[in-house]
């Protein structure tokens, strides 16, 4: 089997999430394999108004600071 890819270059990247100020902190996260998210702040989203608990399995998501 021969490889038939083209070389290609990444040239920018954005990306926002729980802990990372830019896309070397979400690498790190990545790498280390951390597990980013946390329970619900109710005063983001009530998820006992919102949501069935016989369907729904958790109320953790990745939370980011700062944003409303």
């Amino acid at each position: 089997m021969t490889n038939d890819y083209e070389p290609i270059a990444i040239v920018g990247m954005g990306v926002r999430v729980p802990e990372a100020d830019d896309v070397d902190d979400f690498w790190r996260i990545m790498e280390e394999k951390r597990d980013m998210t946390r329970e619900i702040p109710k005063e983001r989203f009530n998820s006992e108004f919102w949501c069935s608990k016989e369907k729904m399995k958790g109320s953790s998501v990745g939370i980011m600071e700062g944003i409303h």
